[in-house]
């Protein structure tokens, strides 16, 4: 069987702190939990990058709710195609501030380097693979924004 995932960037319409992040986790894991929706949101230098996985019907609507939501603008997806597993699957929405310092030092160094504007300008969803799989590698429960 084959997992749907949908790779995405965006401008953050204005700033998030981190009780907005914990709502937004908690809507989330409400709306996808049902519909067995996992992946990891990250929040850094006013962009959002997520990873949506699962049945794609079920990823779809939920992108489409998200595509609605007026915390942010300028959408790009970066990719939008099958894999054969889940990076997530216990998580029905991980929530991660890049820019606290508590971060693991190769998240925190790869996203330092990483050009968003340029990897969303170019369509290119590898560099944002590299931080999904750092954290699938390294982190072990949902993590909660403080």
């Amino acid at each position: 069987m084959f997992v749907s995932h949908i790779v995405y960037a965006s401008k953050v319409a204005t700033d998030i702190d981190d009780a907005q992040l914990r709502a937004i986790q908690d809507s989330a894991i409400r709306n996808n939990s049902p519909r067995e929706v996992t992946g990891l949101l990250l929040y850094g230098r006013r962009r959002f990058i997520q990873l949506l996985e699962g049945e794609g019907d079920s990823v779809e609507a939920i992108f489409e709710k998200i595509q609605a939501d007026e915390r942010h603008t300028d959408i790009d997806v970066l990719y939008r195609g099958h894999g054969k597993t889940r990076l997530f699957p216990t998580w029905s929405m991980g929530v991660v501030s890049l820019d606290h310092s508590e971060l693991d030092i190769d998240i925190r160094l790869l996203w330092e380097k990483l050009d968003v504007a340029q990897a969303v300008k170019e369509g290119r969803p590898e560099p944002f693979y590299q931080l999904f799989e750092l954290f699938q590698r390294n982190v072990t429960e949902i993590p909660i924004p403080a």
